[in-house]
């Protein structure tokens, strides 16, 4: 992974701090829970989303489990 682009919709929050040391993390605090669909859109209109080959939305409900985003690139291919 190159970079992780969070767009948090907790109201009226900014976790920031929470997410510091993460390498090539770009934290976007909205404020407000945009709803689902508005976060996403905020996170692809980033300089860094933009200049992505692949893009995977997760949420707070999202489990990964291990080997996971190497199945899905193989199954595409």
């Amino acid at each position: 992974m190159d970079r992780l682009i969070l767009s948090d919709n907790t109201p009226g929050g900014d976790n920031q701090s929470m997410f510091a040391g993460i390498p090539g993390a770009v934290y976007l605090p909205n404020g407000a829970n945009l709803g689902l669909a508005a976060g996403i859109n905020r996170g692809l209109e980033t300089p860094e989303a933009r200049d992505s080959d692949y893009v995977f939305f997760f949420d707070q409900d999202s489990h990964i489990p291990e080997g996971h985003i190497a199945t899905m690139i193989r199954d595409w291919e």
